[in-house]
């Protein structure tokens, strides 16, 4: 899906992941959203499983510049997706050619 300047685009997501998936020591990213022109190389939302004690699941958001970063917006234990799944909106909107996230 690819937004356009002044458009809102409304992402919806379901999943559940599997009871025997197990984090990795390093990352691994099961869903990204991208900027599809200018700063076209890092993702800008990442959901990412954690491996530790627990394994956990965080929501993360990167900026495009040093200082722009939101970090983690949403952690919560991995077990929890196993158990109930999740349900996600978002609502995006585009602003000269830039991809803001309305909270």
């Amino acid at each position: 899906m690819k937004g356009e300047h002044g458009e809102t685009v409304v992402y919806n997501w379901k999943f559940k992941i599997d009871s025997g998936f197990k984090a990795e020591p390093t990352f691994t990213h099961i869903h990204r959203i991208k900027a599809g022109d200018g700063d076209a190389g890092a993702p800008i939302i990442t959901f990412t499983p954690r491996f530790g004690e627990p394994d956990k699941f965080e929501i993360i958001h990167i900026g495009s510049a040093k200082g722009t970063s939101q970090g983690v917006l949403i952690g919560i234990d991995l077990s929890i997706l196993k158990a109930t799944g999740l349900k996600l909106q978002r609502h995006f909107v585009i602003i000269a050619l830039a991809l803001t996230m309305l909270k």
